[in-house]
């Protein structure tokens, strides 16, 4: 697992679509939006407009993770402390970089117009 910068793509590379973010090895997950593992937390993190509560500020984001909303984006329920949420925990023990994936769905002036 490759945290931080991958060789070839700068900060603020865009992609035409899941496959090809897939590909390039910057987020591997086909539709989810965590990408990591346990021991060392989070690699990668898609922020898609998807979660109503997620916010970002540039340099600082506030994400909301997975669970509990339904297919139009409301949050209907609290989320659960799941695998995503455990990542993204041990991301802050270990204090290693989590790279950002911003999508053109997010309302964002940091989000790229399309991709």
């Amino acid at each position: 697992m490759t945290l931080g910068d991958i060789a070839g793509y700068s900060v603020g590379t865009t992609f035409v679509n899941w496959s090809d973010l897939n590909a390039s090895k910057i987020h591997t997950p086909p539709q989810a939006g965590v990408s990591g593992g346990m021991q060392m937390g989070a690699k990668s993190i898609v922020m898609s407009g998807s979660y109503e509560d997620d916010s970002d500020h540039g340099d600082t984001i506030e994400y909301t993770a997975a669970g509990g909303h339904d297919r139009y984006k409301n949050q209907i329920t609290d989320q659960e402390w799941g695998w995503c949420h455990k990542v993204l925990n041990m991301s802050l023990a270990t204090k290693n970089p989590v790279r950002v994936i911003r999508g053109s769905k997010l309302q964002s002036r940091y989000a790229p117009t399309t991709g």
